[in-house]
């Protein structure tokens, strides 16, 4: 009999969102007795899933273990598409910061993705090229490594430089350069986990399902996952064949592992439910549209395609979350350069391509993913809130020109704060400080407006639960007073919220998130300052959206970490 290789998954709460008790022991033992051979599992958290040898006979005894949910030969497995196609000018990072057409003509957000991190999963990255002066990255795993891609970078201490996350194919360094690069990169400040799924050397480059599977293992049990406080993201520019056992993995790193999950649609112009992981539910799935607010090629579900211009074509369906520029988009190129990291003589237009793909726009969201991150802040953000605030900022009702021939697909294209959120108020958002009580009265607090603002018609607050009796004075800038009304008895830390709204002469608003914590005798620890619930409000061309994310909870569980 034949033998072949197996990935199996097995039910496990953290997946399937019930109460199983998942015997890994058991189930490894069951495993070996029906005759197979164990490769590899990718347990380290307990998702229940392994690779093993097995031949054709005793396949069939598989399926009758305990808990048994899905099985894939690796050896038939469809190979991952790089989601990247030739197209010819610049702009992706002015439509980010614009809410209507014409362009704005600069790109200003209010964040740079400071203390985030974006794993890349991808061909590798040439971190020499003159886009990354400066430019934080961390090797995280390498295909090109033997044993494994990556145990000497967890358990081995060994030195990051050591190991080879080159790029050989030149689809990874663009996509990095739209991540952080220095001309193209969204999130400029944003660090990169370099995790290179594909390289010449190995399988002649083709993205395999098991080495995928292992740079999430990777990912998991890096010591940058490990160190940052904000929560990370991974961009997924590459699609497959619906694969159970792919969106599983997928999912157990969105619901258990608290990571921001962001897909390529696809350019296939179909059924974005027939590819993975970009046909889930739970991730965010991009689109891609061009600088004219067009999808140039689009499929209504599994239906006819839908011709809005040329030359790429996006998936569409339910599960497409948001577009992103992703047509004729400038990016860092490795075509010309000497050596890899060797640059010399090669400049302007020599340095980068122009480019179209769902690609593309997946790495554009992961970099507003590393902006989202740093907004959130530290321990705050699920990875459902980060998607849901992607998703309520952005902008509606822009891309379909006839918007009954896409009625199942979501009709947003993304959008970052720009410079106005910044500048209407010279107090950046975010906790305004603690303020100790010695009983009843009030505290004032000043929010200046900004001086280089001029055409602010209004401004107004409103407190939000539990709430707080707030007073202001817009006309010399904002004094809030805040009634206190308590005793000095107070003993533990309440947290209070309020938004500011400013109007302008257009009748734009633009909206700020403030708290401020109040306390008696003692300290405001971070834990206390981390519970309850806290709210973020986004504007939606003037109507105010409340998203709440979460109760000071990282939805990393990193006790579940084995290293």
């Amino acid at each position: 009999m034949a033998v072949k290789t197996y990935l199996v998954s097995f039910d496990h709460e953290y997946i399937d969102g019930d109460s199983i008790n998942f015997d890994k022991t058991a189930t490894e033992s069951a495993l070996t007795s029906a005759g197979a051979t164990l490769d590899a599992d990718f347990d380290h958290a307990y998702v229940g899933m392994y690779k093993f040898d097995i031949d054709d006979a005793n396949i069939g005894s598989i399926t009758s273990i305990a808990g048994y949910k899905c099985s894939e030969n690796v050896t038939d497995q469809a190979d991952a598409t790089l989601l990247i196609s030739e197209a010819t000018t610049e702009w992706h990072k002015q439509r980010l910061v614009t809410r209507n057409l014409p362009l704005r003509t600069t790109f200003d957000p209010v964040y740079t993705g400071n203390g985030s991190v974006v794993y890349l999963m991808d061909s590798g990255v040439d971190m020499g090229h003159p886009e990354f002066s400066g430019k934080k990255f961390e090797p995280v795993y390498s295909v090109a490594e033997t044993p494994g891609g990556f145990n000497e970078f967890i358990e081995g201490g060994g030195v990051a430089t050591d190991y080879n996350t080159s790029d050989k194919h030149g689809h990874g360094t663009a996509m990095a350069s739209l991540i952080n690069g220095a001309s193209y990169g969204v999130a400029g400040d944003a660090t990169i986990g370099i995790c290179k799924i594909s390289d010449p050397s190995v399988d002649s480059g083709a993205i395999k399902l098991v080495n995928v599977l292992n740079a999430f293992k990777a990912i998991n049990m890096s010591d940058l996952f490990s160190s940052i406080d904000t929560a990370p993201t991974v961009c997924m520019a590459w699609s497959f064949a619906k694969s159970q056992l792919l969106d599983r993995y997928v999912e157990f790193m969105h619901k258990r592992q608290g990571f921001l999950m962001v897909a390529a649609a696809g350019n296939n112009g179909g059924d974005v439910d027939n590819f993975s992981p970009a046909g889930l539910n739970d991730i965010l799935t991009v689109g891609a549209s061009d600088s004219s607010d067009n999808v140039p090629a689009f499929s209504n579900d599994a239906g006819t395609v839908v011709e809005q211009g040329s030359g790429l074509q996006t998936n569409g369906g339910e599960e497409v979350d948001v577009f992103a520029p992703g047509v004729a988009v400038n990016m860092a190129s490795i075509a010309n350069r000497v050596t890899e990291g060797d640059y010399t003589g090669v400049t302007g237009d020599d340095l980068k391509t122009n480019a179209s793909g769902t690609s593309i726009s997946c790495a554009i969201v992961a970099g507003l993913g590393a902006l989202t991150s740093e907004r959130f802040g530290s321990g705050k953000a699920t990875a459902d809130a980060m998607k849901n605030l992607i998703v309520e900022q952005s902008l509606t009702g822009l891309l379909f020109q006839d918007p009954g021939l896409y009625s199942s697909t979501p009709n947003n294209i993304v959008f970052a704060e720009n410079e106005y959120y910044a500048t209407v108020w010279n107090t950046a958002a975010g906790n305004l400080g603690d303020f100790l009580l010695t009983g009843a009265g009030d505290i004032d607090i000043d929010l200046s407006v900004a001086n280089t603002v001029t055409d602010i018609a209004s401004s107004d607050f409103a407190a939000m639960p539990p709430a707080l009796q707030l007073s202001g004075n817009a006309s010399a800038g904002w004094k809030i007073t805040a009634d206190t009304s308590v005793t000095s008895g107070m003993s533990n830390t309440t947290i209070y919220n309020f938004i500011l709204t400013a109007t302008k002469n257009d009748n734009t608003k633009y909206n700020r998130h403030f708290t401020v914590s109040l306390f008696g005798s003692n300290g405001v620890t971070e834990d206390e300052r981390n519970i309850g619930s806290e709210t973020y409000f986004v504007n939606d061309g003037g109507t105010l959206s409340e998203v709440v994310y979460g109760s000071g909870q990282y939805a990393g569980q990193r006790h579940s970490q084995q290293k």
